[in-house]
C-alpha cells in the first residue's frame, strides 16, 4: 500500500488539485478520505451556496 505521503505527492502533481487545496486526510486499505477547503471561487450558483459539481466529482 502507498503511504499518506505519498499520495500526497501525486495528488500534489496536478495543479488544480494544488490550487483547490487538496489534503489526503487518512488512509487505508479500505480507502483515502480528501479534504478540500472552502473557496467562493468554487460557487456555482451564489443565491444558494452551491459548489460546481466539477470540483464536487
Amino acid at each position: 500500500m502507498i503511504d499518506r505521503e505519498r499520495l500526497q505527492e501525486m495528488l500534489n502533481i496536478a495543479p488544480f488539485h494544488r490550487w483547490l487545496g487538496l489534503e489526503i486526510a487518512t488512509c487505508s486499505d479500505q480507502g483515502i478520505a480528501i479534504t478540500m477547503p472552502w473557496r467562493e471561487e468554487i460557487v456555482s450558483n451564489p443565491m444558494i451556496g452551491s459548489a460546481h459539481g466539477g470540483v464536487l466529482a
